[in-house]
């Protein structure tokens, strides 16, 4: 064997020995980097400055960060919506919409106190009454109705001014007029009595019906949404016995409303009084698509 022969053999050991550390290496380093943990958390950090070999098939839209011995993969939770959101949002009803969550809140609000009155019961009071669409003030129609007034808050200011004795609705109301005085208002009674027969906000809920039903704040505090639905849900309960049956399932006993009497009995004043023209079935267009709503996602689920 001569000189050059000795040579080559030892390039070609010497070549085969760098193939086999550099696999080595490679093995090594993939075995060691696969067995590294990873932890996922629901929350979003800064992008990972530099590519993985790891991350490869991550998605697109999921974001890293890496340590030395931990690949952290960064998932954003995806935000839950309330199906019953879904139930009683109606296109193009934008303002009304915004109310849903108001809605909601009322009706969840009051079951916790053993009054049940759904929320799409209240979604249809609002939808019939005013389509929740404010003036270009950006404020609800304050309704005033003479003819409920000198049917029934004349008739409370009579007694009110014959100093009747006795617990009533009317010294409720004197007890609110002093509350307003004291306050600064300037008020005179005739307008606090145009006052009472007014009905604001997105249900129009006639200010003396909500005094009647037990509200106890100033007349202006009807201006606020969620009050204005509270007095709503509350009128309508108090209607629950013209209205509504008490059926039982496997969950207990639930109470169930016929909205057709619902509509006729918030705007009547109850469901043998004749309601305005056109009322209900405006109301049961608007009954229609709630369903609607709620059996598309029922097949969704």
């Amino acid at each position: 064997m001569n000189q050059a022969t000795i040579s080559l053999g030892k390039k070609a050991l010497f070549c085969v020995n760098a193939t086999l550390l550099t696999a080595a290496g490679y093995l090594w380093y993939n075995h060691a980097d696969a067995h590294k943990p990873i932890r996922i958390t629901p929350h979003i950090a800064q992008e990972h400055q530099a590519p993985d070999p790891r991350t490869d098939n991550l998605p697109a839209a999921t974001q890293i960060t890496t340590a030395p011995d931990t690949l952290e993969v960064l998932v954003q939770k995806p935000a839950t919506v309330d199906p019953r959101v879904t139930t009683l949002t109606l296109k193009g009803f934008d303002e009304y919409n915004a109310l849903v969550p108001a809605m909601l809140k009322v009706s969840d609000e009051l079951k916790s106190n053993r009054i049940d009155v759904p929320s799409e019961i209240i979604a249809l009071t609002v939808l019939t009454e005013t389509s929740g669409k404010t003036g270009r003030d950006g404020k609800y129609r304050d309704r005033y109705e003479p003819g409920f007034q000198r049917r029934y808050v004349d008739p409370l200011f009579d007694k009110w001014d014959k100093k009747a004795n006795g617990y009533g609705l009317h010294m409720v109301l004197e007890k609110i007029y002093k509350r307003m005085q004291e306050q600064g208002s300037e008020i005179s009674k005739d307008a606090f009595k145009a006052m009472l027969a007014s009905s604001p906000g997105p249900a129009q809920v006639i200010r003396l019906t909500a005094y009647d039903d037990g509200f106890r704040g100033l007349p202006n505090e009807l201006d606020d949404n969620e009050v204005n639905l509270r007095c709503a849900a509350m009128h309508i309960w108090r209607q629950r016995h013209q209205t509504s049956t008490v059926v039982d399932n496997d969950e207990g006993q639930h109470r169930v409303y016929d909205p057709r009497l619902v509509l006729r009995a918030y705007n009547a004043g109850n469901v043998d009084a004749k309601p305005t023209e056109g009322h209900v079935e405006r109301g049961m267009d608007y009954w229609t698509q709630l369903q609607k709503n709620t059996l598309a996602n029922s097949r969704r689920r």
